[in-house]
């Protein structure tokens, strides 16, 4: 009940359809009642892709789009980049902050292999601190700067 005839503010389109069958993101902010939906950028993966805006309006709802789309797309980047390469972005940091986890593989690792397992296990940004292993990821093109 709360809310009904509310805005939702998003930062990537909800999906319109999802792998498993069940209901999608778009879906159940219409069931929910809001009545408009602002989304900062489009998603480009195969369940939204369109798909979210679309049900969303076909439901009766404001769609808006754009609104701080660079700001967000800081915040998407990793799920970006792993729907594009199939690997977690890599990115070196001295914490990790904000991170899903730390890449501490040896750097003479098939480190291709093993971000790919990686991003197949859902991760999307992933740190590890300069030294070997970050000059590695450098020199094959794996870490992102």
């Amino acid at each position: 009940e709360a809310v009904k005839g509310a805005t939702a503010y998003v930062t990537l389109e909800p999906c319109g359809a999802r792998s498993s069958g069940r209901k999608s993101c778009a879906h159940f902010l219409a069931e929910a009642g809001v009545e408009r939906v602002v989304i900062a950028a489009l998603d480009p993966s195969p369940f939204a892709s369109g798909r979210g805006t679309e049900r969303l309006r076909q439901s009766g709802l404001t769609v808006e789009t754009g609104l701080l789309c660079e700001e967000a797309s800081v915040l998407s980047e990793g799920f970006l980049h792993r729907l594009e390469t199939g690997r977690p972005m890599v990115r070196v940091s001295l914490d990790g902050a904000g991170f899903d986890g730390r890449f501490a593989a040896s750097a003479r690792a098939d480190l291709t292999t093993e971000l790919n397992r990686l991003g197949e296990a859902g991760y999307t940004r992933l740190w590890t601190q300069e030294g070997e292993l970050a000059e590695a990821l450098r020199e094959q093109g794996l870490l992102t700067e």
